[in-house]
């Protein structure tokens, strides 16, 4: 047996299939008669706009893997007779029946006839074409709307009628050896196999159209969604952009008449000199202490405008060695509190920018040396734990504590405990949140009055920018 002898078949519908048969069939696709029938996919559309969202080209490999199997031709027809997707057809159809401009017509009155018994409501219709092929069809219905046809088609219900075919060869000049050829190749398929075959068929296709018109309502979604969302971060971008300018510039504007103010008391106190009486050299200790302190909160208002301005890319940094320098930088506040720091655990490295997590632990490392309870040494204990692509460490100590009301609003500007009366300008945790955010984490704190506080906050554990693998803890 030869290889244009194998073939697979369908037992069920009678029907036997020959790789050689199929290779002379013909696609009707890009046929002339079909693409002169209406516009093509992609054209302006406006009542075929559903039919046209259809994965038209998945719908082709399943009919070609059907036609290969079961050898029937399968399409997609439009309620104006136009061929959207499809196997290939019968060569008695594409070489013959549709070529010839009489029985053309007739193809085409098939197809429309069939297309009307399906907008009657049909949901099943068998037509047999007056050129002596068979078709049968069922609907495409998609969200309620009758969009298109599924055909089944080209073959015959019983064996073919010589004298009507040899006929019609007559009639329309057929080539007699030509047509009686590819009139030999025409499958004969039991009726009572028709309606399974359309279900399968038919629900195949049903479900594609649907799901491709859901999976375009829903790319359109997305793109709404996702192009509000790229104007609103430009927004965002641009308001901050702004607020930086804003606090940087008002920063500098209002340090320039602080310091005339305090110039100017610094005169009058020396040109006063010994007319002073106690009160006045209060008031005017009064005054310029003021003047001190609204000149650390406008160098610390500066201070937290740089953060995150910074577009070097992140780098690498040992987190091990950042908490060495940090505890160096307050190796005099440590000393004079008798505190002790202790790691409880590795610290990773992580991506970041060197500067900025340095001040981060040392702030955090300092509020919990400053705020120490009163009644014992501080301890402050720093570790860390991998959380999915996040490390989240750890800063705990055993200092005067937070009361949870409080344990959001202590990272804004300004913000100070209640009841604690220590130096400090009230921005260092609003500094910390913004180093916390700029890496890409996020910070939190727990605790209570009289027992303690830890602050948690996470970093990430891989760089995007220079797409390495996990990063390995430090010391």
């Amino acid at each position: 047996m030869g290889p244009e002898d194998h073939g697979a078949s369908l037992p069920s519908a009678g029907v036997v299939v020959r790789s050689s048969q199929i290779e002379k069939m013909r696609d009707p696709l890009s046929a002339e008669w079909n693409v002169a029938l209406g516009p093509t996919p992609g054209a302006e559309q406006t009542a075929d706009e559903l039919l046209y969202q259809i994965d038209l080209g998945l719908l082709n490999e399943i009919f070609d893997n059907f036609l290969a199997v079961v050898g029937l031709p399968v399409a997609v027809i439009d309620l104006k007779g136009k061929v959207l997707a499809s196997s290939k057809w019968q060569r008695l159809c594409m070489d013959f029946h549709r070529v010839n401009p009489g029985t053309l017509t007739r193809c085409l009155a098939s197809d429309v006839d069939l297309s009307r018994q399906m907008q009657e409501g049909k949901d099943f219709a068998i037509y047999r074409c007056k050129n002596g092929l068979t078709d049968t069809a069922t609907r495409i219905v998609v969200e309620g709307r009758h969009v298109a046809n599924l055909f089944i088609g080209q073959f015959m219900l019983a064996p073919p009628d010589a004298g009507y075919f040899r006929a019609q060869q007559e009639e329309f000049g057929f080539e007699a050896k030509a047509y009686a050829e590819a009139l030999s190749e025409i499958p004969i398929v039991a009726e009572d196999r028709l309606p399974a075959l359309l279900r399968l068929m038919g629900g195949m296709a049903q479900q594609i159209a649907r799901q491709s018109v859901a999976n375009i309502r829903v790319r359109k979604a997305y793109a709404v969604v996702e192009q509000q969302v790229a104007e609103r971060t430009r927004e965002l971008a641009d308001l901050n952009v702004e607020l930086q300018q804003f606090a940087y510039v008002a920063s500098h504007d209002m340090r320039e008449p602080l310091r005339m103010i305090s110039s100017y008391l610094a005169l009058l106190e020396r040109r006063l000199g010994n007319d002073l009486d106690g009160e006045c050299r209060d008031f005017f200790g009064f005054a310029k202490d003021g003047a001190k302190r609204l000149d650390r909160m406008i160098l610390s208002l500066l201070d937290y405008s740089r953060i995150g301005r910074d577009s070097q890319p992140q780098e690498p940094v040992a987190l091990g060695e950042v908490l060495d320098e940090a505890i160096a930088n307050l190796g005099v506040a440590i000393e004079t509190a008798q505190a002790r720091v202790a790691r409880l655990a590795p610290l990773p490295i992580v991506p970041g920018n060197r500067d900025e997590l340095v001040r981060l632990l040392q702030n955090l490392i300092a509020n919990s040396v400053k705020y120490r309870s009163p009644d014992r040494l501080p301890v402050v204990t720093i570790s860390a734990r991998r959380e999915g692509l996040f490390w989240q460490l750890s800063i705990a100590d055993n200092g005067v504590g937070i009361a949870p009301e409080h344990h959001d609003r202590i990272f804004g500007i300004f913000q100070r405990l209640h009841g604690v009366d220590v130096e400090g300008s009230g921005i260092g945790l609003a500094i910390v949140k913004k180093i916390v955010q700029h890496h890409g984490g996020h910070i939190w704190v727990e605790g209570e009055p009289g027992v303690g506080s830890t602050f948690h906050f996470t970093l990430p554990d891989v760089s995007p920018s220079a797409g390495k693998g996990p990063l390995e803890a430090s010391r």
